[in-house]
């Protein structure tokens, strides 16, 4: 298990392994920076490439030789390699806010279509909303007509006289029918 870097005693080896390779990913040197590491201070190294360099590895140790049984792996974190002889503070590389940019214009870009989305939703709701409020007048005058209807057929059945005189069985008597 790796030592956290408040493990490590003073007494530790600990040291910064600097591999340079050419384009085909072969070895050409090796730089090891002895007892660079037992404090959480940040630290800034130099090195000089050699010119068939394309590619630069960087590894960090901690115990005895990398055979033995006690040598430990360790992290390293914001590393940054730059061109010249005026090491400066850690930034983001470029690409990493490229890539934060994109993918804050595809957060916005989704945002912006759940909003339209929502927008067509609600037009649409509106529409339902008004016919459902049209129907409802349509249906409240329907109630209205067979209300007043209904009120005219009550005056008129009121108004009917009952024991009047039977027409139908009048008729069906003079044409001798029954």
């Amino acid at each position: 298990m790796p030592k956290t870097q408040a493990e490590i005693d003073d007494g530790e080896s600990a040291s910064f392994v600097i591999a340079q390779y050419d384009s085909n990913k072969a070895f050409i040197s090796g730089t090891r920076r002895g007892n660079v590491c037992t404090t959480l201070n940040y630290k800034k190294d130099a090195f000089k490439t050699k010119t068939n360099a394309k590619y630069i590895r960087v590894h960090y140790h901690f115990g005895g030789p990398e055979s033995s049984a006690d040598w430990t792996p360790y992290g390293i974190h914001k590393i940054k390699v730059e061109e010249g002889n005026m090491p400066t503070g850690w930034s983001i590389a470029p690409e990493d806010v490229d890539s934060r940019i994109t993918a804050n214009a595809n957060t916005a870009s989704g945002i912006r279509n759940d909003l339209t989305s929502t927008q067509t939703q609600v037009t649409t709701n509106k529409n339902n909303i008004a016919t459902l409020q049209t129907t409802t007048s349509s249906i409240s005058a329907n109630v209205s007509s067979l209300e007043e209807t209904t009120t005219t057929l009550t005056t008129e059945m009121e108004n009917m006289k009952i024991g009047a005189r039977n027409l139908f069985i009048a008729k069906a008597r003079t044409n001798d029918k029954f």
